[in-house]
């Protein structure tokens, strides 16, 4: 079809194959037999081959439009192995796919009319063609050609991946999308439903990061738990010679998890109250309650460490329920590090010799303790001394009442195995399992997954998210501080981070990480499902619009609410669309001159401003498929690779396998298809 109109009309019948036909069959009546044209053999074979030079450009055109209407129709899969994807060390693949253009946004909008919705309707029980091809396939003959993963038949089952196919059938030529490497700083928001593909869309960039980033540092933390996910970092791990630098950390497998301390690792002892603080409650009432628990918390903190102990979730706990024998504790290591305290220590003792009843029900070595740092703490210029000897004034009831908010909260994180795991004990040379410190990643530039399993208990999955949130903004605000970590003589990598279902993740320890820690080198994709996540996660629609307005990168996949579409749909331009409008009209009158009646056809060309792209389209987009706005500026429509499981793939160490088993058969997993075997497929396709 000619370019030249101004109108571009591909959804109609392909009339250029009836010319091409015409052209062929006078070509051939030339050839064979000229003298019935009259012509000479020679200027009849000439015009032969003329004419099979045009028809054959008519066929071209014919089969362009036939080829548009079948994309209208069908849903395309693109199944890759990731050990075959076409990315490289400077540029990150997306997917499959093409720039759209207004002119995409016209033939999108031309789908809707009715008109052409012969052409754009998808094939459904009532048509008969469809249920003829569904009966067919029942035949053992064809029913062994769709048992062939290669086979390529008209009956095979279509697939199931839902959504409106003409959205990415107005794409005439698809080709790989990719980012730089270096705009990546920059962040990157992954927005989709429920099913829509996130998480193996996950897996792809993932695997890149592992593959063609072995100088740098990989972190994915994924609340829900994901086997094939797990298992795809394995796999990639051990293909670029990094197995050694993986490291799991899963709350639901606490035995053959690595064990991490959130609060035992800090640049200032503040931020261990902060991180704890941050968990609870600071609505109404609840504020006030949350600032005298982070008070408490830090007076707790700040002795635990001035004592050289190893500040942990079951420490706090312990120095919370009673703060005596930690007031005792300190005074004692504060005599022992002054000896010429003890004097003042005697005087304290014997003024206090003769109180034999208990002091606010604590005992008298409590008492002694509270009165010599009441009495001395500001002769000595102790702080510590100071406030650890206000807390201990408070009646036993009233502190109770003060810290009822901390307390649930750090019992679910000392509790049974999940205790042992977020407080581990350093000196028991017992435990082979790993202990997760952040700074260690970064130096061994290793690779770790952390799973939150959040639907098992959802409070303490969002603790211990928010809180390794916390402590890697520390590490970031310490490289950036510095230019490197303490003791680390070459310069810092970079840390890319993959938080999946970061609504669950998110606080005030998240927007510093967003929009501070790119000086840090930390790179963050974020995966999540609508607008309203984030909002109802930080609090306010102010602070969502301020993490939003963090991420450089933008890929939306299908979404079900016009807010969220409207994050990508409102940063697109207002382009212009052509509609044709048909006018008739008809004249009768006087005869005049030999007239009589008059009649008119025309088509009048009208154009509108419309946006480049509409909420609507994003509502309706297939399975795996995407919308990225690149840099603020480049808008793709594109197709993310359904990862296959190749028979190339190293397998997996045998405790991995059994966590990847366990979390399959607790939740389903993520298939862009609707088939069950889909992982049974060869990487080398078909």
């Amino acid at each position: 079809m000619s370019k030249r109109y101004q109108v571009e009309v591909l959804l109609r019948p392909a009339v250029e194959l009836y010319a091409a036909i015409a052209m062929f069959s006078l070509a051939m009546l030339m050839w064979l037999m000229p003298s019935l044209l009259m012509m000479p053999e020679v200027v009849a074979q000439g015009s032969a081959l003329l004419l099979v030079v045009l028809g054959m450009s008519d066929v071209r055109a014919g089969l362009r439009i036939l080829r548009y209407r079948r994309r209208m129709q069908q849903i395309p899969t693109y199944r890759l192995g990731l050990d075959r994807l076409p990315a490289m060390r400077d540029k990150w693949f997306l997917g499959r796919g093409f720039r759209w253009t207004p002119i995409h946004t016209q033939r999108m909008l031309d789908t809707y009319e009715e008109r052409y919705a012969a052409f754009v309707q998808v094939p459904d029980n009532h048509d008969r063609w469809y249920r003829l091809r569904q009966t067919a396939r029942h035949l053992p003959v064809v029913r062994s050609l769709i048992e062939s993963p290669r086979s390529i038949n008209p009956f095979r089952a279509p697939v199931n991946a839902s959504g409106n196919p003409a959205i990415h059938g107005v794409g005439t030529h698809l080709r790989n999308v990719y980012i730089d490497n270096r705009s990546r700083d920059g962040n990157m928001l992954v927005l989709g439903t429920t099913g829509s593909g996130k998480t193996r869309a996950m897996e792809v960039l993932v695997a890149q990061d592992i593959q063609h980033s072995d100088r740098d540092v990989v972190i994915v933390i994924d609340p829900k738990g994901d086997g094939d996910l797990l298992r795809r970092i394995y796999i990639e791990a051990k293909r670029a010679g990094r197995e050694e630098d993986v490291s799991v950390f899963h709350l639901g497998f606490p035995d053959a998890s690595a064990r991490y301390n959130g609060v035992g690792s800090f640049s200032r002892i503040t931020e261990v109250a902060t991180r704890i603080a941050n968990q609870l409650p600071r609505e109404g009432n609840s504020a006030a309650f949350r600032e005298f628990s982070w008070r408490f918390v830090n007076v707790a903190a700040r002795a635990l460490d001035t004592l050289g102990r190893r500040v942990s979730y079951r420490e706090i706990q312990r120095s919370i329920d009673d703060i005596e024998p930690l007031l005792i504790e300190v005074v004692e290591h504060t005599i022992r590090a002054r000896p010429e305290l003890k004097a003042l220590m005697q005087k304290t003792r014997a003024s206090t010799r003769d109180v034999t009843r208990e002091h606010n029900g604590r005992s008298l070595s409590g008492y002694q303790a509270y009165v010599f740092a009441r009495e001395y703490a500001s002769v000595i210029d102790d702080d510590l001394l100071n406030d650890l000897s206000a807390v201990y004034k408070y009646d036993k009831t009233y502190y109770d009442k003060l810290v009822s908010s901390v307390g649930p909260l750090l019992e679910k994180l000392t509790s049974g195995k999940t205790g042992e795991l977020l407080s581990p004990d350093y000196l028991d040379l017992e435990d082979e399992r790993d202990l997760l410190d952040w700074r260690d990643v970064i130096r061994c530039r290793g690779v770790v997954y952390v799973g939150l399993d959040a639907l098992t208990d959802s409070t303490v999955s969002a603790a211990v998210g928010q809180t390794m949130l916390a402590d890697l903004t520390a590490v970031a605000g310490s490289i950036y501080k510095h230019g490197v970590l303490p003791d680390f003589d070459v310069a810092s990598p970079r840390i890319l981070l993959h938080f999946d279902e970061v609504s669950e993740l998110m606080g005030d320890q998240f927007v510093p990480m967003v929009n501070k820690c790119r000086g840090a080198g930390m790179q963050v994709t974020a995966y999540t499902q609508t607008l309203q996540d984030i909002e109802a996660s930080v609090g306010t629609a102010a602070k969502a619009e301020q993490i939003i307005g963090n991420f450089n990168h933008l890929l939306m996949m299908r979404v079900r609410n016009r807010e969220t579409a409207d994050v990508l749909t409102e940063q697109t331009p207002m382009v212009s669309v052509q509609k044709i409008m048909a006018v008739t009209g008809a004249n009768d009158g006087d005869y005049v001159g030999g007239t009589v009646f008059t009649s008119r056809n025309e088509d009048r060309i009208s154009t509108e401003q419309v946006r480049m792209l509409d909420a609507s389209m994003l509502m309706q987009l297939p399975n795996g498929h995407a919308f990225a706005l690149i840099e603020g500026g480049r808008l793709y429509k594109m197709v993310f690779p359904m990862p296959l499981v190749s028979r190339l793939d190293p397998a997996v160490p045998d405790d991995v396998a059994g966590m990847v088993a366990t979390m399959n058969e607790r939740g389903r997993t993520e298939h862009w298809t609707g088939s069950d075997r889909w992982w049974t497929e060869v990487a080398h396709g078909e």
